[in-house]
């Protein structure tokens, strides 16, 4: 890679990359928060308020890494348009490979332990 894009991806813009770096510590921030309260002696009702914001951080993350467009700077064309049948199909197939993935891991883990 040369040019724009390396001097972009070695440098951050201050604000810019400091908002990302924390948007992204959010979910290690919360399960943190959560291990704490779990292994602490915190009234549930604190517990389950931690356990909610870790569960929306991380889907709010895992919705910014499925749907939201790549950066502008490294879009080289504009994307083609999908109708949307074959978009709702695209996710349904991934949908069900997540799970699948999901499932097949706590079958391991349920076989370990």
């Amino acid at each position: 890679v040369r040019g724009a894009a390396l001097r972009r991806s070695l440098g951050c813009g201050g604000r810019r990359c400091a908002g990302r770096a924390a948007l992204w510590a959010l979910p290690v921030a919360t399960y943190a928060a959560v291990r704490v309260a779990e292994s602490s002696d915190w009234p549930p009702a604190v517990s389950l308020t931690l356990l909610v914001a870790h569960a929306l951080a991380s889907l709010a993350g895992l919705w910014a890494l499925l749907l939201v467009p790549a950066w502008a700077e490294y879009n080289l064309w504009r994307p083609t348009k999908v109708p949307l049948y074959k978009r709702a199909l695209r996710y349904c197939f991934w949908v069900i490979v997540f799970a699948v993935k999901f499932l097949l891991g706590l079958v391991i883990v349920d076989a370990v332990f």
